[in-house]
């Protein structure tokens, strides 16, 4: 399944991870209406595969199968400032753009934050591209109208992160880590040896998370722990 909320339907950027796995689990269902089910999930996507999996468990459908492959979830809120938006607008700038930023002068730039910040957050991101236009800040091969929906959906993403709960399940998990992720220093781990009272299994790919899912590793791992189960579910 693809990612509803970076579809054009704009109503699937609210809400939570938990009603995001609802309108899965309504598909999904209506594809194969009973269990068990196989699900997987990458990054996001296995935050979304756990949701699912409980909301299928609550139903009274088996679920034989949960991979989990390199996701982490954060415990709080980022901080949601206009200085981390000014940050992650400014990357999107050419070179000499960004030299021109770097060089207004201290007021405007005060009297910019201080204007966005008297903005509520949803309200922010338009008014800085407006006023990006203003003072002829160029993109880097982007359109300020994609900058703002990829900037849209990276808030989104960041939100869905820090309001998901794992709710406890019962169904096997299988849980994947990219060696990259692990060594990093602001790893926080998810302990999804908690996640369920069934059997789990957890293996480390050399990899980084960006590159897990092209390791023959991972295929071949994956590959034997779907043929040691039943595989009359969805897959």
């Amino acid at each position: 399944m693809q990612a509803a909320y970076l579809s054009d339907d704009s109503t699937t950027l609210g809400g939570d991870i938990e009603s995001l796995a609802a309108l899965y689990v309504e598909h999904l269902r209506q594809q194969q209406p009973q269990g068990p089910y196989h699900l997987l999930g990458f990054s996001l996507g296995g935050l979304l595969a756990i949701a699912a999996a409980a909301r299928l468990e609550s139903q009274g459908q088996a679920v034989a199968f949960l991979g989990i492959i390199d996701s982490q979830y954060q415990h709080q809120a980022p901080e949601d400032s206009v200085e981390a938006l000014l940050e992650s607008a400014s990357q999107a700038l050419t070179p000499d753009s960004q030299s021109v930023m770097r060089r207004l002068p201290p007021p405007i730039m005060a009297a910019l934050l201080e204007q966005l910040d008297a903005l509520p957050p949803a309200a922010r991101l338009p008014e800085l591209v407006q006023w990006a236009r203003q003072q002829g800040l160029q993109l880097d091969g982007d359109s300020w109208e994609h900058l703002q929906t990829r900037l849209r959906y990276q808030q989104h993403t960041q939100h869905l992160l820090a309001t998901f709960k794992p709710a406890r399940l019962s169904c096997p998990v299988h849980v994947w880590w990219a060696s990259d992720t692990l060594a990093q220093a602001d790893f926080a781990d998810p302990h999804w040896e908690d996640l369920s009272s069934g059997p789990l299994t957890r293996e480390v790919i050399t990899a980084q998370h960006l590159t897990i899912l092209e390791q023959r590793a991972l295929h071949e791992q994956l590959a034997a722990r779907l043929t040691a189960i039943a595989t009359h579910g969805a897959v």
